[in-house]
């Protein structure tokens, strides 16, 4: 029987790679703890906006920040591209399209 290999996320390729400054290191914390903090109440808000699709954690991990930073920090839409972005690098076109009509 074959095993699927389960796929490393995305962000692991660059853990240790990339040295934030301690605004940015103190703002990586925030929104790690956040979306830990409000998962569920996250969780709810993605599966009412994606019709509860099955979707790859990378990309539920991204719609989770995302609505962090919109719905609790109350940061503005257009800071959201870069979310689109990363889609497209952890995932695909597709999903990044999702992701786009989501936040």
């Amino acid at each position: 029987a074959l095993r699927r290999r389960r796929r490393a996320p995305a962000w692991t390729e660059f853990s240790g790679e990339v040295q934030l400054d301690d605004r940015d290191s103190r703002f990586v914390t925030q929104l790690v703890a956040g979306v830990t903090r409000w998962r569920r109440r996250l969780d709810f808000v993605v599966d009412h906006f994606t019709g509860g699709q099955d979707l790859d954690p990378e990309v539920r991990e991204i719609l989770r920040l995302g609505a962090y930073e919109l719905l609790v920090l109350q940061k503005p839409p257009h800071i959201l591209n870069d979310l689109v972005e990363l889609t497209k690098e952890a995932s695909n076109v597709g999903a990044s399209k999702l992701v786009n009509g989501v936040l």
